[in-house]
């Protein structure tokens, strides 16, 4: 069984967005997980089923 996390990041950027979800990356990573990372809540929109596509993973 493949486990996925999506994870969305944005909003005020006092908050650091990206810095807090890099944190926790990893962790899920390592827990087995395959990550999507996005930067809007509209990709949950769609009916994309996983893998996602390259072009919208961070590295």
């Amino acid at each position: 069984m493949t486990l996925n996390a999506l994870v969305v990041r944005g909003g005020w950027e006092g908050h650091r967005p990206v810095e807090a979800t890099d944190m926790f990356i990893p962790f899920l990573e390592r827990a087995g997980y395959q990550v999507r990372v996005e930067a809007s809540p509209t990709c949950t929109r769609t009916r994309t089923r996983w893998p996602p596509p390259t072009s919208c993973c961070s590295a």
